[in-house]
């Protein structure tokens, strides 16, 4: 009796992918392979696994697992990340959130709590993800947030609208093109990479300006240490991402222009991930 070729399943291309994946040095490959599977499917993660006998077809995936191969981002995949329980949409236009990043959110609520109301100011809001978490977060604040990029500013805007979440938007160059206002809280997560680093070979498929930074990294906490004098309330609070392993030069750096520090907080891998401070 003539033998037969098994139809190829899903289970198949889930093993096949994860193998390519690793080769290619991706860190949880088989999660991704799951990720990507359920994507080009329409279905969750748990409908994958759950259906392993699932048939596919042999070019199944062939684009996308060839984009992943090549390193691009898998959120830019996806086209979303999710931050904070949400998703947010991304794309080639803005960075693409961490979560890290969340830290910063935790921490501003921690310094909201109390002051219903507060003006907030997202400096540099990229994809939104800070704002608008803020403000789903904290719907009796006002929240702002400025970007210098169109580009990523109608990103930021889309978020805004698919969450339902009122940030008032503001295309400006720092503090320079928004109209007169003073704010209880600033938030920002700035470029902060100096150019001379070797990064992973995601992130240059990310805009260059949302990562790096003259003057070693640290030349836009430079011009927001200098900035914010003007915006922030007497008794506001400025909260700060920080890069790795340079939590000292940034405060160091705030407090030559009069700064004081108010705290910090790591992230789960234990790094100093936020800065608050305070001018006395």
């Amino acid at each position: 009796m003539p033998c037969t070729r098994r139809e190829r399943n899903l289970s198949d291309w889930l093993s096949a992918s994860e193998a390519m994946l690793e080769k290619a040095g991706i860190e949880s490959a088989r999660l991704e392979a799951q990720i990507i599977a359920a994507h080009l499917l329409g279905q969750s993660r748990s409908w994958v696994l759950a259906h392993p006998d699932q048939p596919v077809a042999e070019n199944f995936g062939e684009d996308v697992l060839g984009r992943r191969l090549l390193r691009e981002p898998l959120a830019y995949i996806l086209g979303w990340r999710e931050f904070y329980g949400r998703r947010f949409k991304v794309g080639l236009q803005v960075l693409i959130p961490r979560h890290e990043t969340e830290v910063l959110i935790d921490y501003a609520i921690e310094h909201l709590a109390g002051h219903p109301e507060a003006k907030v100011l997202d400096w540099g809001t990229g994809s939104g993800c800070i704002a608008c978490t803020l403000k789903l977060e904290r719907p009796l604040d006002s929240v702002w947030a400025i970007e210098n990029s169109s580009e990523a500013l109608k990103v930021a805007q889309d978020n805004a609208e698919y969450l339902g979440s009122s940030v008032n938007f503001c295309l400006s160059d720092g503090s320079k093109g928004m109209p007169p206002q003073i704010f209880d809280l600033i938030l920002s997560n700035p470029p902060y990479i100096a150019a001379s680093e070797l990064l992973a070979p995601e992130l240059y498929h990310e805009p260059a300006e949302a990562l790096f930074a003259e003057e070693d990294g640290l030349a836009h906490y430079r011009r927001i240490a200098q900035e914010c004098k003007d915006i922030l309330a007497p008794g506001g609070i400025l909260l700060l991402e920080l890069p790795d392993g340079k939590s000292e030069q940034v405060i160091a750096l705030f407090e030559e222009q009069g700064w004081t520090k108010l705290g910090t907080r790591k992230d789960l891998g234990g790094m100093v991930r936020a800065l608050a401070l305070h001018l006395p």
